[in-house]
């Protein structure tokens, strides 16, 4: 498994490439990227504070779990977070 990694200020961005085909060839579904990003971009993106962000974790599924990364930094999957974010806006006519 081949995995390039690419660090801006911002995220992390990890693109992965699961496996080959014997022929050589790449299966495009097989190609996955993955953008992490730090509490404070989540706090951004949400508008919340880091107090509300830690609220929220601590209730059971109420914000995605950050992935925590070889040396004790946590990151949180981008999509993962914009889907949970969708998920409150479809529930807000729904209450």
């Amino acid at each position: 498994m081949e995995v390039k990694r690419h660090k801006t200020p911002e995220a992390l961005n990890v693109t992965s490439l699961d496996h080959e085909q014997d022929s050589g060839k790449l299966l495009e579904a097989d190609q996955k990227e993955i953008k992490l990003v730090r509490r404070q971009e989540v706090e951004d993106a949400l508008g919340i504070s880091r107090s509300t962000l830690y609220r929220l974790l601590a209730a059971e599924n109420a914000l995605p779990a950050p992935v925590t990364l070889p040396g004790g930094g946590v990151r949180w999957v981008w999509s993962e977070i914009m889907d949970w974010a969708q998920q409150r806006i479809k529930e807000r006519g729904q209450a």
